[in-house]
């Protein structure tokens, strides 16, 4: 998770995957780090927490829940109400919720290096 001060997510394309989901998945993966030493990294999840939420809205922070299943224990509290919908539907509005994705993804990114150093090794970027 951390090496040396360092946030390290590794990503490795294929041609098969979207590769904004290929960056996600691997931010998920290096999210269990955090998620598994909780008390070691108390102060940089609280940080991650208040930067998101001052930075996108609830619908925001469900939709990055959703994609990244390992963000949830530093939002335990936002679940998707039974019954409602995201604002996108999944078969309109493609390129709007593209750029809904690509924001989610900025503000992530920022987020996190807000509060340490982050490096991604990009491996096969060939596929990307």
């Amino acid at each position: 998770c951390r090496d040396r001060g360092w946030f390290v997510v590794y990503c490795k394309f294929d041609k098969q995957a979207d590769a904004l989901m290929t960056v996600f998945k691997a931010i998920d993966t290096s999210l269990v780090c955090l998620a598994t030493n909780f008390t070691s990294y108390s102060p940089l999840v609280n940080i991650i927490h208040r930067t998101l939420m001052s930075s996108i809205d609830m619908e925001g922070i469900r939709e990055l829940c959703a994609i990244l299943p390992n963000l949830a224990f530093i939002f335990p509290n936002v679940t998707k109400p039974v019954g409602q919908s995201s604002r996108l539907s999944p078969i309109g509005e493609i390129g709007a919720r593209r750029n809904r994705l690509d924001y989610l993804f900025h503000v992530l990114v920022k987020s996190l290096c807000s509060t340490v150093r982050l490096v991604f090794a990009l491996d096969d970027m060939q596929w990307a």
